[in-house]
């Protein structure tokens, strides 16, 4: 049904000790060369959601096609949870019609847009 994304252990570790040094949900963007890009999460209730802050988002999104790199997906942390995607994760997932993970101290999930979100 799609591609089996390996993303580097390094990569997930980073995300992982980002989450671990907040409370809040942490998010943002992964370029095609693994390379982190964390967007402020503007939520009102930042300890169960995130919501991108519009300019850094966009700003990464400008950074990452400057450096001809590819957008692999957006991400988020779930600090004090399990990885599995709430509602509203899939929600999100829906709006930003992209690859998506979720990490948390557990593991994380890979939500990948195959340009289907019917299937």
């Amino acid at each position: 049904m799609g591609v089996d994304v390996q993303i580097p252990e390094e990569t997930l570790l980073t995300i992982r000790d980002l989450a671990k040094n907040t409370k809040f949900e942490v998010c943002g963007v992964i370029d095609s060369n693994y390379t982190i890009h964390t967007v402020k999460n503007v939520s009102n209730t930042p300890v169960t959601s995130f919501i991108f802050d519009k300019r850094e988002y966009f700003s990464a999104i400008k950074q990452i096609m400057a450096e001809q790199k590819t957008i692999l997906c957006v991400f988020h942390t779930h600090p004090g949870g399990c990885h599995n995607p709430s509602k509203q994760d899939l929600e999100a997932y829906h709006r930003f019609k992209r690859n998506s993970l979720i990490v948390s101290a557990t593991g994380y999930t890979w939500l990948e847009y195959t340009g289907d979100l019917n299937a």
